[in-house]
């Protein structure tokens, strides 16, 4: 490539002579005298006056001036043609007498002198002399092609002049960047081997031949390069000619072109820490990382090194970037945790998207939860400092916090975010699909990691950015105020933001900045209802946290008094308001802040009147506010209800419900809707606002019930008369209908979501029917309530309303499901308890009531946490209407029934669902256990609520599969059998601490009871199967550690002789018949899953985290040495641990520290708890100790039925190879040495089943028919003893020959 300089003008220098200024100096000391300034002028004046003197300048010449070391050499200049022909034509002369090898080199040395730019110089020069000599111009004539001057003239011009060329695209070059040498280890150069074949898989090095020859480059390999002028091989050629070529040298080999690998195939090897990222959080591809250019960005002097490039490639790491981000240059760090946040962002959506993108196997290697800590630690540290650092910080926890927890669980905004508990996390099933895994184990680890944030180390500094910002509705504040909701959805970090010492700091701030002061809102500083949607957040999370909201509950109430005259629909004041509304509806439902009837009650009956006005005008713009405030009211009367139920007590009393009159401005509101006209817009609104309607309806009948004279007949008829006209015809007619209509039409699949709207209204009139109920029993709107009973019927008995609630726990179905799915079920669950409590008032026959018993035993099972009332009232209901004729109805083969009813069973259920208000004394941290509220507020409810936050969908199923025994709803099978879980812990049961004084049942009249009413059903749920029957039905598991359970009780008030419960005959009768149906024989007709679960995860729900089942099984199996004295039903079940699917530990337990009951279990096969004799016998036991136990148990004891069969079976596997399965595991010297110590045994008849004892997996053979001899067995076995000793073989001949 030429220079882009063409050629320079000059001009001679002008000299000039300036006069030497001498100073005197002092004689005796030789230094210049000193004068003060104001004596004489200064050196500067004197300067100017000093006349200045012009030199001429020296003509140019050809003759050569004497040079001095400080001037430059002057160039020749030739003028005149004749000088440059004479030059001209001797160069000819010069070339023409010259060689072809001459003139190669020479046109060598003047392309390393000038480069290879020098012939393009040259045409360009020879164009412009003939330029100038067609213009009649004179020429200008050089001697160095590189360098034209001029002479020089007296005109006034720069003293130098530059001229370019005009520049063209050969001439401007971009460098693209190149990577540097790899640095690769060089090995040993060995020759290569003498065989071919040898050698075929073996990469050689090619060999270096040494050379002394330079290697010439010819002009026409200089124009071949052009087009890779920047390769190594082209710097070698142009600047290193004389070194060797890369292909005859071992240390250039790098020089030469490498195989380039696919993108595909570097994604398939690049690990997490290697990916690479550009600005905007992107990962690179392979190929980007190599190509692209320095100027971007992206190329840093880090010590990371890739597996990509040797170089310092393309992009950040990960590492990279953390680093960067605790940079001390501020700018640099705010552009670095810009880039944090982008990146994350970016990966957790290519995670949750579950979309096919060509990046989503890069993302898809990031561990995104030790990425998520990692970014938030530098977060952490930067959202201290003040100005741009701490505010870019702020936006990366937003991403953290706030932006990743939205994408989990597929939320549009913020503001839909569910209303549930997110402290605990999620476990993944083992069934599930890939897809369905990675995103349960992506909300495990995000749940997890949220939960255990350091909310401590964060409020400090989001406090003063709060403080900065609070004035401004900037993005800083509101991702400020995101993130602390997020926050509050988990109870752990929501009492924290209210702790006396934190509250100060947060929550003060959040009113002091925004809700105080900011009453009057204009376009300019509009409201923000974040910090009020913060308060409704925190006051949901736990009974304790809200009650640190009261103060701030009296500044809100600002917002009802002082908007009655702004209020306009869809407006910010309107908005602001409902927010308001429903903070207080939150507080109410725990029976807090009650007293806001005697404090506004004046303006919220004002609010009601307006409301009512704008109902007409705008039914779609009116019913947000108006269903909130219809909520408040509902509230408030629940609170009246029963006013020892609030806190504090008697904050309002019935009489000032009366008093206000709001029952009277309900009855107008239920007329104003009447006069609405229904359309397609504004249904769902007419629906929603009947649904508030008949809550706040079916509340006053249910207080009045309570708290007006003969149970509020008058109120109730008085309702009555009010609604039937518009029960049977107008809106209310046509919603009702329509609602049962598409109740009706879900046949296979129901969709939740779609028909939710529609169950809240039929529940709710439902409620108002039975709540209005006159003392005649009669429904109130006999015509539509049957016809809703026998649609309701249907739903009952469609298998897709169950297969709602089997999705919610079922180990077997896809994992992403909504995390508040269940909040919407349980709607259906209120449904089909109203329609149950409906038909319960027309029980006229025992086949009736025995219908009527399966189907609440079934609905039982669909309840979820907070309908603990609606289960209460069921089994209160089966306790007063069970009668042992109805059980002999369902199990007529019972000999012995109980003495007793079930109504001394009643306090065990019912304490259980719903916990009593006390501190239990085995809990470490000695805290009520949580009560969650009901789907509508009930007046008992409100004292026992601890949180308004269910929990989550991945919390269930978690604590479902983990056998949590703090999980009361969904019920187990097993949950009739509580009353036998608090005898065995009557110290510590909080039950029989709070049971009636007129309780005197004994503990076997409580264990017979609790044992035949399990019974029943049982048989009631295997009669009436539906698609809940494998949570209804009890499993194997959970029948045998029932039964263990029995057989730990002792008769402590000595009404049995023997002391011991299981000895009762009418209790071992109950204990037979529970377990008939998990033995062997029966295992053809075992219509239940005997192997969902262990014994171990089985006994979780009474055991616990912190007490393992073999202690209790140690426990057991002492007592069964201690007092069984061989109990047949005791010793059955001490075999089931025995199996192969329990640790080793049981069996050594048991055949090493208590070998001596062995003798004492004569169980037969066929009567082993199991569903298959497989699990005892394979796979083959090879412990060693374990097998030195059966040997001294065999020969010691007298081992009967099904023990001797698996002794026998697990030995013969240890010494015959045929029978092992796996003859790579087999050993023949211990082998060699079970058959002589068994040998040299007296027991000829146990020596003779251990030598012909034969098995196969395929088709099982039992006893006695294993032990008989086979020819072919024999044969095989002689063949096996060829290698043993011959006294083995002896022994052995002789023991056929007995036979």
């Amino acid at each position: 490539m030429h220079p882009l300089v063409r050629d320079v003008l000059e001009r001679s220098p002008q000299l000039s002579t300036k006069p030497v200024e001498i100073v005197l100096s002092d004689k005796n000391t030789g230094f210049p005298i000193v004068q003060h300034r104001s004596k004489g002028r200064s050196a500067f004046k004197r300067a100017l006056r000093q006349p200045s003197v012009q030199v001429n300048p020296v003509a140019n010449s050809q003759t050569t001036q004497p040079l001095s070391p400080f001037t430059t050499p002057q160039r020749t200049v030739f003028n005149d043609k004749s000088s440059y022909d004479d030059i001209s034509a001797s160069a000819d002369a010069i070339l023409a007498n010259m060689t072809q090898e001459e003139r190669a080199k020479g046109q060598e040395e003047i392309f390393e002198h000038f480069g290879d730019g020098i012939l393009d110089t040259m045409e360009k020069l020879k164009l412009v002399r003939e330029r100038r000599k067609n213009n009649s111009q004179p020429s200008v004539q050089v001697m160095n092609p590189q360098e034209a001057v001029l002479p020089s003239t007296e005109t006034k011009q720069p003293r130098r002049k530059i001229r370019f060329l005009d520049p063209t695209e050969s001439d401007i070059h971009v460098y693209e960047p190149s990577p540097s040498s790899p640095r690769r280890p060089l090995g040993l150069l060995l020759p290569p081997p003498d065989d071919p074949q040898e050698g075929e898989n073996i990469t050689s090095l090619k060999s270096y031949q040494t050379s002394s020859k330079k290697h010439m480059t010819s002009l026409g390999d200089l124009a071949s390069s052009a087009d890779d002028s920047d390769s190594p091989e082209s710097i070698r050629r142009r600047f290193f000619p004389s070194e060797p070529r890369p292909e005859d040298h071992p240390s250039l080999v790098w020089m030469l072109s490498q195989p380039t690998s696919t993108d595909q195939a570097l994604l398939d090897n690049l690990t997490s820490n290697e990916i690479r990222y550009s600005l905007s959080g992107v990962p690179l591809s392979p190929s980007e990382i190599c190509e692209l250019p320095t100027h971007m960005g992206l190329h840093h002097h880090a010590s990371t090194s890739s597996a990509l490039s040797s170089d310092a490639p393309a992009g950040y790491t990960l590492e990279d970037l953390l680093h960067l981000s605790r940079s001390s240059v501020p700018a640099q760090r705010v552009n670095i945790l810009g880039v944090l946040g982008k990146t994350f962002r970016n990966t957790y959506t290519a995670m949750f998207s579950f979309e096919e993108t060509p990046m989503r196997d890069v993302y898809l290697r990031v561990n995104l939860n030790e990425m998520r800590r990692n970014i938030f630690d530098s977060a952490v540290e930067a959202v201290v400092e003040r100005g741009w650092i701490g505010q870019r910080a702020v936006d990366v926890l937003w991403e953290i916090i706030v932006g990743c927890t939205c994408a989990e669980m597929r939320l549009t905004d913020i503001e839909s975010f569910p209303r549930v508990d997110l402290t605990t996390s999620s476990i993944p099933n083992s069934n599930t699909t890939l897809e369905a895994k990675s995103r349960s184990l992506l909300l495990n680890e995000s749940s997890t990691f949220l939960a255990t944030l350091p909310v401590q180390r964060l409020l400090l500094p989001l406090k003063s950015h709060l403080i900065a910002n609070s004035l401004f509705n900037s993005p800083t504040y509101n991702a400020i105020l995101d993130i602390i909701y997020i926050l509050c959805h988990f109870a752990n970090h929501a009492k924290i933001l209210v702790e006396p010492n934190i509250s100060s700091g947060i929550i003060s701030t959040i009113l002091e900045g925004h809700l105080s002061s900011n009453l009057e809102f204009d376009n300019d500083n509009p409201p923000n209802e974040k910090p009020i949607r913060i308060l409704q957040a925190l006051a949901l999370s736990s009974r304790d946290v809200a009650q640190h909201l009261l103060g701030p509950a009296d500044i809100l109430l600002r917002y009802v008094t002082t908007m009655q005259d702004k209020l306009r629909l869809n407006s910010i004041h309107a908005s602001m308001l409902r927010e308001t509304l429903s903070f207080y509806a939150s507080l109410m439902r725990y029976g807090l802040y009650a007293n806001i009837v005697s404090t506004a009650h004046t303006h919220f009956i004002l609010l009601l009147s307006n409301l009512r006005k704008y109902l007409l005008d705008d039914v779609v713009g009116a019913t947000p506010l108006l269903s909130t405030y219809l909520e408040i009211l509902e509230l408030l009367i629940v609170c009246a209800t029963n006013p020892h139920q609030i806190t504090p007590q008697h904050d309002v009393v019935w009489s000032q419900i009366e008093a206000f009159g709001w029952i009277d401005q309900v009855f107008d509101l239920v007329d104003t809707l009447t006069r609405i006209p229904m359309t397609d817009g504004s249904s769902k609104e007419i629906e929603l606002l009947w649904t508030r309607l008949f809550h706040v309806l079916a509340a006053w009948t249910e207080g009045a019930h309570v708290n007006c004279v003969r149970s509020g007949e008058e109120e109730k008829k008085k309702t009555i008369m009010k609604l039937r006209p518009h029960v049977l015809g107008g809106t209310l007619n046509i919603s009702l209908r329509r609602a049962l209509e598409q109740l009706s039409l879900q046949k296979a699949n129901m969709d939740i979501f779609k028909l939710n709207s529609h169950i809240h209204l039929i529940n709710a009139y439902l409620r108002l029917s039975l709540s209005s109920m006159l003392p005649d029993h009669r429904l109130p709107f006999d015509s539509f309530s049957q016809d809703l009973c026998e649609i309701s019927r249907v739903v009952l008995r469609n298998p897709a309303t169950f297969d709602i609630f089997q999705v919610i726990i079922s180990t077997n179905v896809h994992q992403s499901l909504s995390e508040d799915l269940h909040l919407n079920i349980r709607s259906l669950s209120a449904l089909l308890f109203l329609i149950l409590r409906i038909r319960f008032l027309a029980l006229d026959s025992p086949g009736a009531k025995i219908l009527w018993f399966a189907d609440a035993l079934l609905i039982l099972h669909t309840f979820l946490p907070g309908d603990q009332y609606f289960a209460k009232w069921i089994i209160q209901r089966i306790c007063e209407t069970f009668s042992w004729d109805l059980m002999l109805r369902i199990l007529p083969e019972t000999i012995h029934h109980p003495q007793r009813g079930l109504d001394i069973l009643l306090p065990f259920w019912s304490g259980t669902f719903i916990p009593q208000v006390i501190t239990i004394d085995d809990d470490e941290d000695n805290t009520r256990k949580p009560c969650y509220p009901n789907i509508w507020a009930i007046s008992e409810d409100l004292s026992r609520i601890t949180s308004l936050n269910l929990p989550s969908l991945s919390t269930l199923r978690r604590q479902w599969q983990a056998q949590d025994s703090t999980l009361i709803f969904p019920l187990r099978s097993t949950w009739t059998l509580w009353p036998l879980d608090h005898l065995l812990q009557s110290g510590n049961s909080f039950i029989f601490k709070t049971l009636s004084t007129n309780w005197d049942a004994t503990e076997i009249e409580v264990v017979r009871t609790t044992l035949i009413f399990t019974q029943v059903v049982q048989q009631l749920n295997k009669q009436y199967p539906s698609n809940l029957t494998s949570l209804s039905v009890m499993a194997g598991s959970e029948t045998i550690f029932t039964c263990m359970k029995v057989f730990m009780l002792e008769d402590d008030q000595g009404q049995l002789e023997t002391g011991e419960v299981y000895r009762d005959p009418f209790v071992e009768e109950c204990l037979s018949k529970l377990l008939s149906p998990f033995t062997l024989r029966n295992a053809n007709k075992q219509t239940t899953d005997f192997t969902s679960g262990s014994l171990e995860l089985a006994s979780r729900s009474y055991l616990g985290k912190r007490i393992p089942f073999y202690q209790f099984y140690t426990n057991f199996l002492a007592l069964y040495d201690s007092i069984s004295f061989s109990h047949p039903l005791f010793a059955k079940l001490l075999l089931p641990p025995l199996s192969s699917s329990y640790p080793r530990d049981y069996r050594k337990l048991f055949f090493g520290d208590y070998a001596h009951v062995v003798p004492t279990i004569r169980t037969e096969p066929a009567d082993i708890l199991s569903s298959g004799i497989e699990e005892y016998l394979w796979p083959i036991e090879q412990d060693r100790q374990i097998l030195g136990f059966f040997m001294n148990v065999l020969f010691k004891y007298s081992v009967h039925g099904f023990l001797r069969w698996f002794i026998i079976h697990h030995l013969s596997a240890n010494i015959w190879s045929d029978m092992h399965p796996t003859l790579e595991d087999f050993n023949p010297n211990y082998s060699a040495r079970l058959l002589r110590a068994i040998f040299s045994q007296d027991k000829m008849d146990t020596v003779k089943n251990m030598v012909l004892y034969h098995q196969t997996r395929a088709n099982l053979i039992t006893p006695p028919q294993c032990y008989q001899p086979d020819p072919k067995i024999i044969e095989i076995r002689k063949n096996l003893l060829e290698n043993y000793d011959i006294s083995l073989k002896e022994a052995f001949s002789n023991l056929i020959i007995q036979i």
